[in-house]
């Protein structure tokens, strides 16, 4: 980033009036770190390609700050190339060892280039022209490449898929959208990873695997967990994997539940982005890409659709599309406004693919102790996590209702599991949490625990309801009567006549309105 006086000294050089008319928007961008941080930071390192020179004033920058180095200038606007010219004669005085080549074309310059290897680029909006980037990058190699173009011109996807192959770090600018196409650090062998858990599902597997295989997106790997399933679950896996030894990848263990076989599929996970689909759900053919490119285009950590709740006895569908807080239209597409809106839904983890790098960074894992709804400490974590979150309504994911075995189904002592999960949650929420974080967290209990009691069998009921006033009762120093209480009086629950909250502070007699139904 060029200091305002930096900059002000560079603009009395530059002479004409077509160059000029970009002055002030390209004073801005230097100022703003607009092509990001890296391409500010070392502009002035190596060789420097421009596509398009627009005012010329970060060429003025390089020249008057380097002393040997190449610069190569493409630009197809005969008035702009011959101001540039002139401009760059005057600056060029007294300055040794400096060579500056000029071309019409980017096909120009690949016939006479003598120069392999560009520290930077960067490309205008005007002279950006996919296929003759295409040529470029199979012929000189460049480590960083930064620029704009317009969406109604070319794919965002289509541009990033071909940049990211063949550069080191990109910041591309689209028009209409916030968030540039930004890639850096160590390149993934595919873009997305899907491990899916496996237990005792011999009888839904082949629709699950089947609905993998034949996604449209080619660059992705199937971990398929047997997680020590005592049917033929592991064996009907590896028919698969022999069938697709490319895509699917089948890895035994012991059985530790479905959180210690997902966390061992993200640790072997080598995509880009990571997905969890159960094994006995299934997906729509354009899930994963869609969910990529949704995540691509707005530099998101994570990118969540909707999903079609299938009863399998019954033969209902409930479609269950998002719709809300996003930044567009309705609010069903774009980064979401306000992450607390999402923090306390139902725990829908399979819907979403999730950026590698954002877990492994903030050693997000799944409570391979707790046995079932491993999903739910999931979820409100990584979440949190995340610098910037998309969404699109479409609903992509089916997940299969009515199945005997599923944790949904439970209503006895295993319900007291949410307290192991609540706990995992306060030890590594709460060293770091704001009250508004506390207050979702709070809310997110609520939720839990009212649904619980309205399902657990009644001679479990007042065990569980003390165990929650207790798991409560641990935010009122923090948080706060007064907001603690207002936070319970917005939930209620169908057959209940007071808030959760409010019976906190009740005598245990009271407790009845929750142990008579």
């Amino acid at each position: 980033m060029l200091r305002k006086f930096e900059i002000e000294k560079l603009s009395l050089d530059i002479v004409g009036p077509a160059t000029r008319t970009f002055l002030s928007h390209d004073a801005w961008r230097m100022n703003n770190n607009y092509y990001g941080a890296y391409y500010s930071a070392f502009l002035l390192a190596g060789n420097l390609l421009i596509i398009g020179v627009r005012s010329g004033l970060e060429i003025l920058h390089y020249i008057k700050n380097t002393s040997q180095a190449n610069i190569v200038i493409i630009e197809s606007n005969e008035m702009l190339m011959e101001e540039i010219k002139k401009t760059i004669k005057v600056a060029v005085q007294n300055i040794k060892n400096l060579k500056i080549f000029y071309y019409t074309s980017i096909k120009n310059f690949i016939l006479e280039n003598k120069i392999n290897t560009f520290t930077n680029t960067r490309v205008s909006a005007e002279q950006f022209n996919i296929t003759e980037l295409e040529l470029l990058l199979n012929n000189v190699e460049i480590k960083n490449i930064v620029g704009e173009f317009c969406i109604e011109d070319h794919d965002p996807l289509l541009v990033y898929r071909m940049c990211k192959k063949k550069t080191d770090r990109l910041h591309l600018r689209i028009s209409g959208i916030d968030e540039p196409l930004n890639f850096s650090g160590t390149k993934k062998q595919f873009e997305i990873s899907v491990v899916v858990p496996c237990y005792k599902v011999i009888e839904w597997i082949d629709k699950c695997l089947e609905s993998l295989i034949n996604q449209t997106i080619n660059s992705i790997e199937i971990i398929a967990i047997n997680d020590g399933s005592p049917d033929q679950t592991g064996d009907r896996l590896e028919e698969w994997a022999h069938r697709y030894p490319d895509k699917i990848r089948v890895i035994h263990k012991a059985n530790g539940g479905c959180a210690s076989a997902r966390n061992v599929g993200l640790l072997s996970a080598r995509g880009e982005f990571i997905a969890f689909v159960d094994g006995d759900d299934w997906v729509n053919n354009s899930m994963f890409e869609e969910l990529y490119r949704n995540a691509i285009i707005n530099a998101a950590d994570i990118s969540q659709c909707g999903y079609i709740e299938v009863y399998q006895c019954s033969g209902n569908i409930n479609y269950f599309p998002t719709a809300w807080s996003g930044k567009y239209g309705d609010g069903s597409y774009g980064i979401i406004t306000d992450i607390y809106k999402h923090l306390t839904t139902k725990p829908t983890i399979w819907r979403r693919i999730y950026k590698t790098d954002n877990l492994i960074s903030n050693s997000i894992i799944f409570p391979q102790h707790i046995r079932r709804f491993d999903d739910l400490p999931f979820q409100f974590e990584v979440l949190l996590r995340a610098n910037r979150i998309t969404i699109i309504p479409e609903c992509y994911y089916y997940y299969r209702q009515e199945r005997e075995g599923q944790d949904i189904s439970v209503r006895d002592t295993r319900l007291f599991v949410h307290f192991q999960i609540f706990k995992w949650l306060d030890e590594r929420i709460m060293s770091w949490a704001d009250s508004g974080i506390e207050a979702s967290l709070i809310e997110l209990k609520l939720n839990t625990h009212l649904w619980a009691i309205s399902i657990i069998e009644k001679k479990f009921r007042r065990k569980y309801l003390n165990c929650a006033k207790k798991d409560l009762r641990k935010h009122l120093h923090s948080i706060g009567f007064a907001k603690l209480m207002l936070i319970g009086m917005r939930k209620g629950w169908p057959g209940f006549t007071l808030s959760f909250a409010s019976i906190l502070y009740l005598v245990t007699d009271d407790d009845s309105c929750f142990l008579s139904n």
